[in-house]
């Protein structure tokens, strides 16, 4: 796993590189006009963004092995938890005009959980910049919250392109890249294999359901009880 880890990230890393290289080049060279290099710096500014996006993520995933014994459990209302996400997340989706809201159902509203916010925050950070990423513009994206006596559960569905069939039994293995309508380069594989093991930390697990052209919904499971948690994990 280390090696397979130290080989994706240096390939994942040399391609923005190479490509920034290129364009910078660009920017120097006395042939290209100011809408040329314009363009270059344009993409240079996308895959600077993409190479901190990775970095961001293989600090998660070096991580992970640490998060259970690490976990630093504290008891927080689950709704400012979800409705600080959104806000987080709203600018990114009103510039593709997509219609992204909170729902609270009258189960979740008043929920209490124990559980470790920076962490969780990675895990559905993960799945909201994904659910806007490949949601077209004027596209719809929610993020739920129900409980029951038991379980807490938390829901981020979208009107995306959706997950190959053939991609879902996969899809939170680490280093694994969904099928070409995903289009997935950038991240290495790594974003919903850290999401998932955040999520099993917690003594909860997370589910997908996606059609192709319709849309994804992600459903993570958290348990109520804090020694169930424990248990759950152990």
């Amino acid at each position: 796993v280390k090696e397979k880890f130290i080989t994706t990230a240096s390939h994942h890393l040399r391609t923005p590189l190479t490509v920034i290289k290129g364009y910078t080049e660009m920017l120097n060279d006395p042939k290209i006009d100011i809408e040329g290099k314009e363009k270059a710096r344009r993409n240079i500014l996308k895959h600077t963004e993409e190479l901190e996006d990775l970095a961001e993520k293989l600090i998660h995933l070096a991580s992970i092995q640490t998060i259970a014994e690490n976990l630093r459990l504290r008891t927080e209302s689950l709704t400012p938890f979800l409705e600080k996400a959104t806000k987080q997340y709203a600018t990114q989706a009103q510039k593709k005009r997509i219609d992204f809201r909170y729902v609270v159902d009258a189960t979740a509203k008043d929920v209490h959980l124990e559980f470790y916010p920076e962490q969780l925050h990675i895990a559905l950070a993960n799945l909201l910049s994904n659910a806007i990423k490949y949601t077209p513009k004027g596209g719809i994206i929610r993020l739920k919250a129900t409980a029951n006596d038991t379980h807490v559960f938390i829901v981020v569905s979208d009107t995306g392109k959706g997950i190959p069939p053939e991609d879902i039994s996969n899809l939170f293995s680490s280093f694994y890249h969904a099928g070409s309508p995903l289009d997935v380069q950038e991240g290495a594989g790594i974003g919903l294999f850290v999401t998932k093991e955040i999520i099993r930390a917690h003594g909860g697990n997370i589910s997908v359901q996606s059609q192709l052209g319709k849309g994804t919904t992600f459903t993570i499971k958290l348990p109520r009880n804090s020694v169930s948690q424990l248990l759950t994990y152990l």
